[in-house]
């Protein structure tokens, strides 16, 4: 972990790239958080530290903003564990962010997480029991967002951009499964089909379909 100090109001820390997933601040925690600096009752090492990514021109804020804001208002220097990574990075940690720690997340606060993992590029090729792991929320959460957000489970984006369907990944083929029960079926069974198969296909092609 790299932890730096920083002037809390330098503009090189920026929480405008999306990464920040609760719909808005809490007035009370921030309060709460701006006593403790005031008072001297806040020590760093015993909190989780706020993780920012460095892209080599910002500091992306993926999880502290109340922190930061406190900072801020008791003109007290903030704390952040930096990370090497762009702004995508720094969105991806913020969706998984406050699961564990901070002011409880709400309903929209989870809204929103799965949403941007859902247009995230490391999403895009998720299944909804994946995406919920990372967002912390139920798979059937995930699913009715994706259903809100009209994008198709079946249909998911590869890395290189084209769309992939997954419906029909791991069926294998009908003449695979079919091949597959004929080696586990009975003899009867096997005769049975035979005779059934043949009768049919005679119908569709005619006496060229007799073996």
């Amino acid at each position: 972990m790299e932890v730096q100090i920083f002037d809390p109001h330098s503009t090189l820390i920026r929480t405008d790239g999306g990464t920040q997933m609760r719909p808005k601040l809490s007035r009370e925690v921030i309060d709460d958080y701006k006593t403790a600096l005031q008072e001297g009752q806040w020590h760093w090492p015993s909190h989780p530290y706020p993780v920012v990514y460095a892209d080599g021109s910002a500091y992306w804020l993926a999880d502290g903003e109340q922190r930061l804001t406190a900072c801020r208002e008791a003109n007290q220097p903030f704390h952040a564990d930096v990370r090497r990574g762009s702004l995508q990075d720094a969105i991806w940690y913020g969706i998984a962010a406050n699961q564990d720690h901070g002011l409880r997340r709400s309903n929209e606060a989870k809204r929103n997480s799965v949403v941007a993992a859902l247009h995230h590029p490391n999403g895009r090729t998720m299944s909804d029991r994946e995406l919920a792991d990372h967002c912390g929320v139920s798979h059937t959460f995930v699913a009715n967002v994706r259903k809100d957000q009209g994008i198709d489970e079946s249909e998911r984006t590869g890395k290189d951009g084209r769309k992939i369907n997954v419906a029909r990944i791991g069926r294998g083929s009908p003449l695979k499964q079919i091949d597959k029960w004929w080696k586990q079926a009975p003899l009867e069974d096997r005769k049975a089909i035979y005779q059934r198969v043949t009768v049919l296909a005679r119908q569709d092609f005619g006496a060229e379909a007799t073996p």
